[in-house]
């Protein structure tokens, strides 16, 4: 035997196996390194076995004359026809000269620039809750707060139909209130419009964001069906009605003394009772009062 090749290390030969569920699972877990085994049915396609007993499926082809691993996913959860048909996809995409590393290496760059729910949250109240009515404002931050917040850190373009939809059953379940041995105190049923006050919200929200430029896909909150919500009336009672005059006659504040009495005689809702002005409301010879309107 010739010395050159008694000293050479013997090359280590490609293995190759027709890729099936029991086989990929008989393959034997090494005991130091990775193990790679090819697939004889599609080229490129491998399974790579890890010591710890992982087995991820690999595709292996050159892009442009360099080397280029793609990973697709794990057996068994990637079974092998799903991960055939993953790398015939990559495969026509790595013929085209095109690396799947680096479209998803852009992809990733291009998401942590992306604006964030959290911060587009804050830019959606100062451009258009707080600059329109102050209630709005503090019930959008209340909703975010107790509800939405957990969403803070992820990009605006991930939101999803479903995410609103799952929000919207979570938020509108029934909540126990424990004492401190541990037994129910009370149970909050009222979760049905807080979870339609946070869906309006967000549709709100998403189509400005599609106006200003943030979102360009379609609104994740179009389409949930919101609950049946019942009127919150509340009817003074005959016996209560001294009570309540002689309160509001004797209330120290004249400002809030006079709108409470317009808003019983005149029937205006309270937003349009505080934009009155004084030649809105001007007496009449007769002794009446008239109130132009203030809808426009």
């Amino acid at each position: 035997m010739n010395r050159e090749q008694s000293t050479r290390s013997p090359r280590s030969a490609t293995q190759r196996i027709p890729f099936t569920q029991p086989r990929i699972d008989r393959l034997p877990v090494p005991a130091t390194h990775p193990v790679t085994v090819h697939d004889a049915e599609l080229r490129g396609l491998a399974v790579r076995i890890f010591p710890g007993g992982t087995k991820t499926f690999e595709l292996f082809k050159r892009v442009k004359g360099k080397p280029v691993r793609v990973t697709l996913g794990r057996f068994p959860a990637l079974n092998v026809e799903t991960a055939r048909k993953l790398a015939r996809a990559e495969l026509n995409r790595m013929s085209e000269g095109l690396n799947p590393n680096e479209q998803k290496r852009k992809e990733r760059e291009a998401a942590s620039r992306e604006i964030t729910f959290g911060a587009y949250f804050e830019e959606y109240l100062s451009r258009h809750a707080e600059s329109h009515t102050r209630g709005g404002a503090e019930k959008a931050r209340r909703a975010y707060r107790l509800h939405l917040r957990a969403w803070a850190r992820r990009p605006l373009s991930s939101f999803t139909h479903r995410d609103v939809q799952e929000t919207h059953s979570r938020i509108s379940r029934a909540m126990p209130v424990r004492r401190r041995d541990g037994s129910v105190a009370k149970v909050h049923t009222g979760g049905q419009r807080a979870a339609n006050l946070c869906v309006a919200l967000l549709s709100h929200m998403f189509n400005k964001a599609r106006a200003w430029g943030y979102f360009t896909g379609d609104n994740p909150a179009r389409g949930v069906e919101k609950f049946r919500e019942t009127p919150r009336e509340r009817w003074l009672r005959p016996d209560e009605a001294p009570a309540f005059f002689n309160a509001l006659v004797s209330e120290p504040n004249s400002t809030m003394r006079d709108i409470f009495t317009t808003l019983l005689l005149t029937g205006a809702m309270s937003r349009a009772q505080l934009k009155f002005k004084k030649r809105k409301a001007a007496p009449r010879p007769s002794g009446r009062m008239g109130v132009q309107s203030t809808l426009k």
